[in-house]
């Protein structure tokens, strides 16, 4: 609901969403499915890369990291972070 809320407020198409990155901010107690999937096919992101990225509690910082570094090697335009802890 965040995400679709994100892309609605920025005014951005699904379809034009290069890379997802699911950085959850907590370590998981036992082992849980990666995410990413679900998220691109819950938006629509039929074009979007997507993938996990599991670091603790700076998972959302060093997700938006590698964003910035996608755009800046020009390698992608336009990103959706994903964070979330419980």
């Amino acid at each position: 609901i965040a995400a679709k809320k994100a892309i609605e407020d920025a005014g951005i198409n699904p379809l034009n969403i290069d890379i997802i990155i699911n950085s959850p901010a907590g370590l998981q107690d036992y082992i849980i499915p990666p995410i990413s999937g679900k998220v691109q096919y819950e938006i629509g992101a039929e074009n979007a890369v997507c993938f996990d990225l599991v670091q603790g509690c700076c998972g959302m910082l060093t997700g938006i990291q590698i964003a910035k570094n996608y755009v800046l090697s020009g390698e992608a335009e336009n990103i959706l972070v994903v964070s979330s802890d419980k």
